[in-house]
């Protein structure tokens, strides 16, 4: 299972290790190509104006409707941020996204002849609203995966798992018991 980066992580050891793997759960994943949203770019500036209020609106843009979190903002944010803060986070976050990030963007992408060899039953979730990663990515993965279903969940952004979250266990549940 794969969210995002880990989507594109999730496809590389796919592709150079398929033994390993039985069925596959992306979600809003990276791995197809795309250009960085403004949302995407401003997460990765976090660190020129690392403060609560530059988390927070990180994390609104995680969401379709910020209202679900709304309550438990200031929190998640705080903790967020302390994590965020720690010198071996921004060192490891800066040593991933260097500067030009559309490159890094660029390398993630798993060739369409590599995608056509994983035969894997592959279930994709993806936020009709991502603005993180946009739907693109989930349409090319499942225009060269063979066996792949694309759910698309509308009035949801990047956080397909908790903004609806009772349909992803609930697919995720029937695809990981073949009933997808």
């Amino acid at each position: 299972m794969g969210n995002s980066l880990g989507g594109a992580i999730a496809l590389h050891l796919l592709m150079e290790a398929p033994e390993r793997f039985g069925r596959v759960v992306l979600m809003g994943p990276a791995g197809g190509p795309f250009r960085a949203t403004p949302e995407l770019e401003r997460i990765w500036g976090f660190y020129e104006d690392p403060t609560l209020s530059a988390m927070k609106n990180a994390i609104r843009w995680f969401a379709f409707d910020e209202g679900f979190i709304q309550d438990r903002l200031e929190e998640i944010a705080r903790m967020r941020l302390e994590a965020a803060l720690r010198p071996e986070v921004r060192r490891s976050f800066e040593a991933m996204w260097p500067r030009p990030r559309q490159e890094a963007i660029d390398q993630l992408v798993v060739p369409p002849s590599a995608l056509r060899r994983m035969g894997h039953p592959v279930l994709i979730l993806h936020g009709y609203r991502d603005g993180i990663v946009p739907i693109e990515t989930s349409l090319y993965l499942m225009e060269h995966l063979p066996n792949a279903h694309l759910v698309l969940l509308g009035r949801t952004s990047h956080w397909v798992q908790i903004e609806r979250a009772e349909s992803f266990h609930r697919l995720v549940r029937g695809f990981l018991k073949g009933e997808l």
